[in-house]
């Protein structure tokens, strides 16, 4: 993580130096699995989740196209369906949950302003660790992979200042089976995200 940061500090100062606007940015939300990941044949599956973010815009004065650099730590826990069985199973109380871990790139298309608000499409892959945790009173197993995923989606940025507000909704995918039969298929998350100019 700490290499994550340099290279991303790296990164907005040598944009600096080249004329490219660097903003740094942080937000939330939620999440809402989809497909097999929310509830699968059996009715197993996982609940609605949060994540975190943070990230670095870098974007050339007078052009409608931003990158972006994302990190993300997102968790879901175990439906009450998943949760049911595995308590049958284990003859105590027990639950999963998953977490994803990781970085992208994304591309991000800004349409014209209406004002202050300026809405935007954008896209991506990423690297990401996912990660299915199974606790229960008698033991804890974890287990992680590390895939390649995408994203999509497209949101709004309401400017103040030399800062700005964004509401934006994505849709995220991992295409990967967990060994233990958890299967990451993908979510639909909202965010709430601030940022302000790292440079002029």
């Amino acid at each position: 993580m700490t290499a994550i940061v340099s290279i991303v500090a790296a990164a907005a100062a040598a944009a600096a130096a080249q004329g490219i606007r660097t903003h740094v940015g942080v937000g939330g939300g939620l999440t809402a699995p989809r497909g097999d990941y929310q509830s699968d044949v059996t009715g197993e599956g996982f609940k609605s989740g949060w994540q975190g973010i943070g990230f670095v815009d870098f974007d050339v004065l007078r052009s409608r196209v931003v990158l972006r650099v994302n990190a993300t730590y997102g968790r879901n826990g175990s439906n009450d369906q998943l949760t049911a069985d595995l308590t049958t199973r284990f003859g105590t109380s027990a639950e999963q949950h998953t977490r994803v871990l990781g970085g992208s790139v994304n591309v991000m298309y800004a349409f014209g302003a209406v004002g202050p608000v300026t809405p935007y499409l954008l896209g991506g892959i990423g690297i990401y660790s996912v990660g299915l945790t199974e606790t229960s009173s008698v033991s804890t197993r974890d287990t992680a992979l590390t895939k390649l995923g995408w994203d999509g989606g497209g949101g709004v940025r309401y400017g103040v200042g030399r800062a700005a507000v964004f509401l934006e909704a994505r849709y995220f995918k991992v295409a990967r089976v967990l060994d233990e039969g958890a299967i990451i298929t993908g979510r639909f998350s909202t965010s709430t995200a601030f940022r302000c100019n790292r440079s002029a």
